[in-house]
Parts: structure tokens; sequence; C-alpha cells
């Protein structure tokens, strides 16, 4: 559910992003202040290595929940974004107490989601019983303009997209800080040079949310105690 938002190595915002309708992910300005429906907080890495069209890790979630706070949602997740940060793809985990989210039910599950350069923004999930290891996978499919999105033996592809990727980003998301929730990201990876590469290159910590674990960026952990 990234926020459009610049967010360049010398930018850490949160921005407001509202959830009622479709039109409401738009760009808005940086605050301080607490994290709510419409104002989010995060807790990522990102990553920045000049070739990009991929990412990929295997998130172990502990916990997810948004400690009884609702309409609220929490996520561990990767994302794969442009430079000006208005277009993603994302995946992960979610657990979503705030409705339908333009077309994500409520409950927790497995989740991915786009916003495109057509300003269209959309999201599907995938219901789990509990939460496990899985490995979430967003590569670019060049020849057809889309991304290929894999997770826990699941797979789909995008709608057309030429988003050009510059970002991968691997983190966690809330709206609020009642959330409990702590995670880790192993076999980090981005896809650039049409080679997988392990690690996180010329990083920018986000600390919107806590995030701790991050030397030397393998095995990454993000999100409040449980």
């Amino acid at each position: 559910m990234r926020s459009a938002r610049h967010h360049s190595k010398h930018q850490r915002l949160v921005v407001a992003l509202g959830v009622a309708s479709a039109a409401a992910f738009a760009p808005q300005s940086a605050f301080a202040g607490k994290c709510t429906i419409d104002r989010h907080c995060y807790g990522d890495v990102q990553s920045f290595p000049g070739r990009i069209d991929g990412v990929a890790a295997t998130i172990t979630p502990r916990c997810l929940g948004t400690g009884g706070v609702w309409p609220a949602f929490v996520t561990d997740e990767i994302w794969l974004t442009d430079s000006a940060g208005r277009n993603w793809v994302e995946a992960g985990y979610i657990q979503n107490n705030a409705g339908n989210i333009n077309g994500l039910g409520g409950g927790r599950m497995a989740f991915w989601a786009e916003r495109t350069p057509r300003h269209e923004f959309v999201a599907h999930g995938v219901y789990v019983k509990r939460l496990t290891p899985a490995q979430f996978m967003i590569s670019a499919a060049p020849r057809h303009r889309r991304y290929t999105i894999a997770f826990d033996g699941h797979n789909t592809v995008s709608a057309t997209d030429p988003m050009r990727a510059h970002d991968g980003i691997y983190g966690s998301e809330t709206t609020t800080r009642s959330s409990r929730n702590h995670a880790s990201w192993r076999r980090v990876r981005y896809h650039g040079s049409a080679r997988w590469v392990g690690g996180v290159v010329r990083p920018l910590v986000t600390l919107e949310q806590p995030l701790d674990g991050n030397r030397p960026y393998r095995g990454l952990r993000a999100g409040n105690p449980c």
C-alpha cells in the first residue's frame, strides 16, 4: 500500500494516503506525527543499485497485528518502485483491518499490489491460515512490459506497466504505532544486468517505524516487539 512519495537517498518521508477509494492514492506532503489510516509509517531499507528490474526476499513474520486498532493495517513486504516513488509493485504479508482496499479484502493474507503510470491502483490477496516463511519475488517481463509476482507457489502477472524501476525496498508499513509486528527478511536479492545479486546496495534506512538488525543487510528485522 506504499504511499506515492519521493524517496531519494536524501529524503525520509511519511505522507498521507487514504484508503476510502481508488482515487485516494495520490501524492501528499510530508508530516511529523503519529501513524494513522491516512498517514502511514514505514520501517524499511531502500536499495539503489543503479540498474534494477526485480527484487526478492524470504519473509519470516513472527506476528502481524494492529493491536486492536480499527481501521488499520500492517505489512511485511518488498517493493519495486520508480525513481520518484509514484509507481510501484509490492508483495508480502498483510493484516488488513481497514476494510476493502482497492480490491483487497480484510483479514490476514499474502498479497500483491501495483500502482501504474496510468494512475491505477489494484491489490490482490491470498488468505493464509498461519504465518510461515515464504519467498516473495517481483521480476520484469520486459517483452510484455509487465512484472511477474511469485510467492509461496503462487504466480501472477501485473497489468501492462511500463514503469522504469529504480529502487528495491524491503520492510514494513503500518497505519498505527499500536501494531504488534516483527519479521525478518533473508536471502535479500535484486535483479540487475540480467542476473540476481544478493545484498542491499547504497542503502537508505527509514526509521519512521522502528527498524533494527540492518547490518550487514542480511537477515533484516523490522517492526514492533510481539
